[in-house]
């Protein structure tokens, strides 16, 4: 059986606002995750709660069952609320799916890769993507007391001595929508609404683009040269302008936070 853990303790202190509360998908973070983990026919679900707890058990769904641990040594890094997640699960399960709930994974894919972990036999498994490691990470019974000794998680799924014959890496398509946002401003006091824009908005695999429109600039001091942003500069002057773009194909641009805000929104 698999048994899943989603970590939910960190304060968020680079959003400004709770992640697992922020919205998603019609809901918020942390029962998105619930939810998927539950459709993917996870034997139990373990939250992991910290900072600012009851806010956050106070919002999540009901309708499911989920144990619940507070971890009040959060901050002191992840590797303790894995700890606390992994003491709360049962002892029939052998394998461990772990999630950040700022990870947001559909059901689809933790349904590959929870079945292809099976099927391989492997004492870990990992998704990846464009070459990079990704999450979540499922570990075999076998390595729980390993993750019970943990002290960094930076590299987890290469630093067992377990692991080394036997880590499968899935290549995965997308985890979650890849998008582009450049945001072309005349001087860098200009940025501040926008970035305050950018950051009310949920985006893991957000790319951000900034332009300096200086036409001084000399060519050693020019800020980016990407194919996107080519001819750009001078489209709209000395006007501030935001590009929100997926896959390369871009939206009309917009001149204020206020419709960037809103365009990231109907992502």
């Amino acid at each position: 059986m698999i048994g899943g853990i989603i970590l939910a303790a960190g304060k968020s202190s680079r959003m400004g606002s709770l992640k697992s509360l922020l919205p998603w998908d019609d809901d918020t973070l942390i029962n998105y995750q619930i939810k998927c983990l539950s459709q993917s026919n996870v034997s139990e679900i373990v939250v992991v709660l910290g900072y600012k707890a009851d806010s956050i058990y106070h919002q999540m769904i009901t309708s499911i069952p989920t144990k619940t641990v507070i971890n009040h040594k959060f901050s002191l890094g992840k590797t303790t609320s894995i700890k606390a997640g992994l003491r709360e699960i049962s002892n029939g399960v052998s394998e461990i799916l772990i999630i950040g709930v700022d990870q947001p994974r559909s059901t689809a894919l933790l349904k590959k890769i929870m079945r292809e972990h099976i099927q391989s036999g492997a004492l870990i498994t990992q998704p990846v993507f464009h070459g990079k490691g990704g999450h979540p990470l499922i570990f075999n019974l076998k390595l729980f007391p390993e993750l019970l000794t943990l002290k960094k998680t930076h590299n987890v799924a290469a630093s067992s001595p377990l692991s080394f014959s036997n880590l499968l890496r899935i290549a995965v398509n997308s985890t979650s929508p890849s998008v582009e946002i450049m945001l072309s401003v005349p001087n860098y006091g200009s940025s501040g609404a926008f970035l305050e824009a950018l950051g009310s908005v949920y985006l893991p695999n957000r790319v951000l683009l900034g332009l300096l429109q200086d036409r001084n600039a000399t060519e050693n001091s020019k800020t980016f040269d990407s194919p996107i942003s080519e001819g750009r500069i001078d489209e709209f002057g000395d006007v501030s302008t935001a590009y929100v773009c997926r896959d390369y194909s871009c939206q009309l641009p917009v001149h204020s936070p206020s419709e960037l805000l809103s365009q990231l929104r109907e992502i």
